[in-house]
């Protein structure tokens, strides 16, 4: 059915829905580069007070940690200000 002062209601919900998935596919798309973005930034980790955190017995034990642990945790580096003796993991690929 065409109505008479424009153009038919089926191209109008079309229209519509189109631009709803178009602008839906956008968001996502965004939100992938933006997850991505994140994961090649250091990671901030909060300072809290560890009067023994630069004992030698607690930087032999932070030399040691491993790089990988299990599944898929990776190994990231710290932003600084880096706290004594401080290490972080991410799930996930690292690039």
């Amino acid at each position: 059915m065409q109505s008479e002062d424009g153009p038919p209601r089926k191209l109008l919900i079309g229209i519509a829905v189109f631009g709803a998935i178009a602008a839906l596919a956008v968001l996502f798309g965004v939100l992938k580069y933006a997850q991505f973005q994140n994961e090649t930034r250091p990671l901030s980790v909060a300072n809290i007070p560890a009067p023994q955190a630069n004992s030698p017995l607690c930087v032999d034990m932070a030399s040691a940690y491993p790089g990988k642990m299990a599944g898929d945790w990776s190994r990231v580096e710290i932003a600084e200000p880096k706290p004594p003796a401080a290490a972080a993991w991410r799930r996930g690929r690292i690039r």
